[in-house]
């Protein structure tokens, strides 16, 4: 068991993450549209560049409020989310995240 331990530490170590994709859709049922957003950030390709698994985790997070953000900021601005559910929606997301951010 110890020696699967180490080798899973050992993997992490190594690992190095070179590019995060993260995708948010907004719907809204009552009228039928929808926004679809996808964002990618690149990390450098070559051999040991990149991020660590736990750098690559805050950074997701923040690639992940960058999106939401837009989407709903989008959804908004074509009629499908109303203003005040936006605004509610920008408030709660930039709370959750930062839980997520600050917590690392």
């Amino acid at each position: 068991m110890e020696d699967l331990k180490t080798r899973i530490e050992t993997i992490k170590n190594k690992g190095r993450v070179t590019s995060i994709t993260v995708s948010r859709v907004v719907k809204m049922p009552r009228n039928g549209g929808d926004v679809f957003l996808s964002l990618t950030s690149s990390y450098g390709g070559e051999e040991g560049e990149g991020l660590t698994t736990e750098e690559a985790r805050t950074a997701s997070h923040m690639l992940s409020l960058e999106v939401n953000t837009l989407a709903f900021k989008q959804a908004c601005a074509a009629g499908i989310l109303p203003y005040n559910d936006m605004e509610r929606a920008l408030q709660a997301t930039k709370n959750n995240f930062k839980h997520l951010i600050v917590g690392e």
